[in-house]
């Protein structure tokens, strides 16, 4: 018998005023023409550790862990800030919008996750871990016309700030509409006095 595979991964959520401001600037960086398929505001999130496909069984045991870790920091702010495009601008594959202040915290949550995730026998595929929300991925590179003046003009842009609390971890379906995400877990940090 099959066991069923779950798609999983931890991430942290954002305001929804930060939502906003990213769909504004998501709106704008459109009208480049490029093919870009655009993330959709309720999926906006930045993410700590992709797990990939997680056996259902062992999904108690994750949302456990993640738990554990999420208790051992504190809530802090997040400013979410600038704008820029992995591996570059001028060969954009990912838009994204970067995090200022409060990333040093940011970075010690996904190191403290990534941890407690390891002793699972769950490895972070993140290098460095580099803060960002995700707004789009270029489906065609060949041709990003205005687009890297437009990311530019938007790199001193300050998105918004939000306390982060809690850590989430979801569950990821594709159908043909897109990903959609589900809420398994979510892990609240301690209260910062």
């Amino acid at each position: 018998m099959s066991q069923t595979m779950i798609r999983t991964f931890v991430a942290i959520e954002v305001s929804d005023e930060i939502r906003r401001k990213a769909v504004e600037t998501i709106r704008e960086l459109s009208e480049a023409k490029i093919d870009v398929k655009w993330v959709v505001a309720e999926n906006m999130h930045l993410t700590l550790q992709f797990l990939g496909d997680v056996p259902e069984k062992e999904l108690a045991a994750v949302c456990r862990s993640v738990g554990d870790a999420a208790a051992k920091l504190d809530s802090f702010p997040l400013e979410i800030f600038g704008a820029g495009a992995f591996p570059n601008l001028n060969k954009a594959k990912t838009l994204w919008l970067g995090a200022r202040a409060g990333s040093d915290s940011l970075e010690a949550l996904h190191d403290q996750v990534a941890l407690a995730l390891s002793d699972l026998g769950y490895e972070d595929d993140q290098r460095d871990f580099n803060a960002h929300l995700t707004i789009g991925r270029v489906r065609d590179g060949r041709y990003l016309g205005d687009l890297p003046r437009l990311m530019r003009e938007r790199s001193e842009t300050l998105y918004g700030s939000c306390e982060i609390e809690a850590v989430t971890v979801f569950a990821s379906r594709l159908d043909r509409s897109g990903p959609h995400y589900d809420v398994l877990s979510r892990a609240k940090l301690r209260p910062h006095s």
